[in-house]
């Protein structure tokens, strides 16, 4: 019996071929069409169709290199259907060369019981066997200089799973290397595979019980950080921070490339992504862009502090810290993904909107964005409207948003940022879907709202996690969500959403003027107006007093994705107060220091008001008063450092007060994290 086979589940052998082969073969079987069933002493599977065609199954090859006489490349419906007879074949226990039509049909799961495993335990005589001598180098060059991999165990019958920043590795086949799927556009026997065994191995050295693991692949010792690059790249913030946004030119376009280019030829791969995310910001300021913060400024400022310090060594190790190895665009193979909703916004002549998608084999949140600059001619549209513009040829944003999406031409960006090529000759499809989220894995589906707080204690600060988009965006089952309540304060729609334990969340939905109506189908949804209300989609963040969820989309009878909603919605906002509100005395004075820095940003050092340094001073003050004495220490050396300034201080004084600042964003940007 080929073990192999066996061992390959229907959603396995999606994921080999794709989903729509495994139904069609599925259905034929069903109908007696499957084909005669042979074994030989090799153990080389033979499968033969009524109209002649006929498979040949070695071990040891992978499915889509299996030979078919139909002549189609890949995984073709006939592997596909040999591979499903056979395990029927084989759990009726026909006699070699018995034909599949007179077994008598089964039902049930595969005839292998699932086992535990781990690809660890695979030695590295087998890689070099499978992958060759060459592929090994090149995943051995990827480990000299270090690479951060997620891996999870094979819990409840699922494959081992490796999650590098820009691929994800599957072992569908116990102890079988033909069966490890990459999603990235060699499929199988790449360089991922040998980095994701390493991982595995690693990983079972520190806990080989472990369900979920992050480790660090590396070949050597850490090497000795290189300081310049960041020096360019801390030079082009402190230029940003002395002139403002307001006064930024095109000038510092010459010293953005350099600095990019020093971080990419280092290799620091978080840096340069956080620099790039300074220059789009500034743009998205010149051209009056929904996107522009000023606060996103004083982050990348805090974050590129850390990262400096924190690549010199200590809990993390560098690599984790910079991103060392970590490709910056990764195009993938044939990728699945689940609609998870998405969000328009938008001031002046512009619109922005993001996707949020669900890749089910990984549990990783991927992000689609798209832009519209509109001409003063044309027409506004609303959030609806919005959702009807075009994605890529043949698909609209709304349809992504609410779909389940499988495409082959797509990238993926470090941060997991997503990039779709044109959708021609069915590389990409979109089908509506239900909101069937049950089996989304962890903690992609929340277990509780308390083992997300777990999550939230136990990472390491922001500024120095990787560069991920998305990743507080969670699916939460809801057993309960009480009567909505806008919130005329806050200029948000409120609810109190109780999860499957009986634990209470706030939602809250801001109002935006570019999608009016949102909140309507919003508070409609949670209403109860398309049925009791199952999962709620969005991005989690950590108040005072307690977790609030900032919804995506609602999963009732349908699925519900409010900013694309067409149509009025019935109102079903109650007069009630949904949940707590106010700021504690702590956020209070945390906010009010974190909105002084964002005045520095926008206004620059050398045009602050003679009045600015009373302000800081007060705020330092406040502060001090709430317990963070560090955080008013910090504000109080910033608003020295702005008096002297303002005397005349000297280059040597420019330098010293932008340094005071990003001493304080640092400290104010890890107070905010943990309130």
């Amino acid at each position: 019996m080929r073990a192999d086979l066996l061992a390959l589940t229907p959603e396995a052998i999606a994921a080999l071929a794709n989903l729509g082969l495994v139904k069609r073969a599925q259905r034929e079987l069903e109908q007696g069409k499957g084909p005669a069933i042979e074994e030989d002493a090799g153990s080389v599977v033979t499968a033969v169709f009524e109209d002649g065609v006929t498979v040949k199954l070695p071990p040891g090859v992978a499915l889509r290199e299996a030979q078919c006489s139909c002549g189609a490349s890949g995984a073709c419906r006939h592997r596909v259907a040999s591979v499903l007879a056979y395990q029927k074949w084989a759990m009726a226990a026909p006699r070699a060369g018995s034909l599949l039509e007179d077994v008598p049909a089964t039902e049930g799961p595969s005839p292998v019981a699932p086992v535990r495993w781990s690809p660890g335990d695979l030695t590295d005589e087998v890689l070099i066997e499978r992958l060759g001598k060459k592929m090994i180098e090149i995943a051995r060059q990827l480990a000299r200089r270090g690479a951060t991999v997620e891996v999870q165990r094979n819990a409840d019958g699922q494959p081992p799973v490796a999650m590098l920043p820009a691929c994800t590795v599957r072992f569908l086949v116990p102890n079988d290397l033909a069966y490890a799927k990459c999603d990235c556009a060699r499929r199988t026997d790449c360089e991922h595979v040998a980095l994701s065994v390493w991982a595995f191995r690693k990983a079972d050295t520190v806990d080989r019980d472990a369900a979920r693991l992050v480790v660090d692949v590396h070949v050597s010792d850490d090497a000795e950080v290189e300081l310049g690059p960041f020096e360019s790249a801390l030079s082009v913030m402190r230029a940003v921070l002395l002139d403002g946004v307001s006064g930024y030119h095109g000038a510092l376009a010459q010293k953005f490339a350099m600095a990019r280019e020093d971080l990419e030829k280092a290799g620091y791969t978080w840096p340069h992504v956080a620099l790039e995310d300074l220059e789009e910001t500034l743009e998205a300021y010149r051209t009056r862009s929904s996107r522009y913060r000023a606060g996103t400024i004083v982050e990348l400022g805090a974050e590129l502090v850390a990262r400096q310090r924190g690549s010199g060594g200590g809990a993390l190790p560098s690599r984790h810290v910079l991103g060392t190895g970590e490709a910056l665009e990764t195009k993938l193979d044939q990728l699945k993904l689940i609609g998870l909703g998405g969000h328009v916004d938008g001031s002046g002549r512009s619109r922005e909107v993001e996707v949020f998608f669900a890749d089910p084999d990984s549990g990783a949140v991927l992000v689609f964005r798209k832009e519209w600059n509109f001409k003063p001619e044309e027409i506004l549209p609303e959030g609806a409207a919005i959702g009807g513009k075009r994605a890529m040829t043949g698909v609209s944003i709304g349809s992504l948003a609410k779909g389940l999406v499988v495409t082959r031409v797509a990238k993926r960006r470090a941060n997991r940022s997503l990039v779709f090529g044109e959708s021609r000759g069915g590389m990409t499809s979109v089908t509506p879907q239900k909101g069937e989220w049950g089996s989304l894995p962890e903690p992609l589906l929340l277990r509780s709202l308390s083992h997300l707080e777990e999550l939230f204690k136990s990472r390491p600060p922001k500024v120095l996690r990787p560069r991920v988009l998305a990743e507080d965006v969670h699916v939460l089952p809801v057993r309960d969500a009480q009567g909505a309540y806008f919130s005329p304060g806050a200029q948000q729609l409120e609810a109190v959403l109780t999860d499957l334990e009986g634990e209470q969340c706030l939602l809250a939905k801001p109002f935006r003027s570019v999608v009016p109506l949102s909140t309507d189908h919003l508070a409609a949804a949670l209403g109860g107006a398309h049925g009791a209300v199952r999962f709620v989609a969005g991005a989690f963040r950590r108040a005072h007093l307690g977790l609030v969820l900032e919804p995506l989309a609602v999963v009732a009878d349908r699925l519900v994705v409010p900013d694309f909603e067409t149509g009025d919605a019935a109102s079903a906002v109650t007069g009630g107060v949904a949940g707590p509100s106010g700021r504690s005395p702590v956020e209070g004075a945390i906010q009010q220091g974190w909105a002084l820095l964002e005045e520095v940003v926008q206004l620059g050092m050398r045009q602050l008001p003679a009045s600015f340094v009373e302000r800081l001073s007060e705020s330092a003050a406040w502060l001090e008063e709430t317990g963070l004495r560090e955080c008013g220490r910090l504000v109080g050396d910033l608003a020295m450092s702005v008096g002297r300034l303002r005397t005349g201080d000297g280059s040597e004084g420019e330098e010293r007060a932008a340094g005071a600042f990003l001493e304080a964003a640092l400290r104010l940007t890890l107070a905010r994290e943990r309130l």
